[in-house]
């Protein structure tokens, strides 16, 4: 038999074909997205950053509580008072005085028998003469018409704030130690007591400042200021990176 003489033909060639695996890829996902979030979270502590390093004329302290007292000239039948009046909690076996919550100004009231009413939980001046009033309008809508506003007086102001920086407490401590307490091992604050005018402002070493003691808003924002220049004094600046 005759030979073919027909060249063979050529052999295909196959490229295989490289799939990764998908580990490989949720890994390389996982990388991109750990990476958005960093970036996501620097933006963020930047932002921070730049709202807290505000000059000293913007770095405002804020009301948290006012507490004062008046008295209404005449006894209160406290009995009496949570039969008539509205939202008024009283067990005398556990307190003495009548509670009255308010909401607009949101506040407590506090009465007794004798015509002394403590109100708490007021976050401006004007609204603690509001609330006095309004009290003692409930008062006599049930029937005590000769009562009236007596000895009106706010006994404490507190409010808090932040400077924006951190603080050395431990220099400014031994620099003010005629003004200052600071015990660490029994609590993370300093107490810094101002003479005049007479307020009582616990530090934190985070920025954070805590008024208390005040007997007005004017007396916190004075104590404030005055405070401001010893607390930079203390400002504990950042490394260079």
């Amino acid at each position: 038999m005759a030979e073919s003489t027909e060249p063979a033909a050529p052999k295909r060639k196959y490229k295989a074909k490289v799939t990764p695996l998908a580990s490989d890829e949720n890994m390389t996902l996982a990388r991109k997205r750990s990476k958005e979030k960093a970036i996501e979270r620097a933006k963020a502590r930047a932002e921070a950053k730049a709202k807290r390093e505000l000059p000293p004329e913007e770095r405002p302290m804020t009301i948290a509580n006012i507490v004062g007292s008046f008295h209404l000239g005449v006894k209160i039948d406290l009995k009496e008072l949570v039969l008539k009046a509205r939202n008024v909690a009283y067990n005398p076996r556990r307190f003495s005085g009548a509670s009255m919550r308010l909401q607009d100004p949101k506040a407590t009231g506090v009465f007794f028998c004798s015509g002394k009413v403590v109100m708490l939980g007021l976050t401006s001046e004007e609204a603690f003469r509001t609330t006095a009033d309004r009290l003692l309008s409930i008062v006599q809508k049930i029937g005590y018409e000769d009562a009236a506003i007596h000895y009106l007086m706010i006994h404490n102001v507190t409010a808090s704030g932040c400077v924006g920086y951190r603080i050395r407490l431990e220099g400014l401590h031994n620099e003010h130690y005629q003004f200052s307490t600071y015990e660490p091992e029994l609590f993370h604050g300093l107490y810094y007591r101002m003479m005049e005018p007479r307020v009582c402002f616990i530090i934190f070493v985070t920025g954070t400042v805590t008024a208390c003691g005040a007997e007005s808003w004017e007396d916190v924002l004075e104590g404030f200021e005055k405070l401001l220049p010893a607390l930079e004094q203390f400002r504990l600046r950042q490394l260079p990176n």
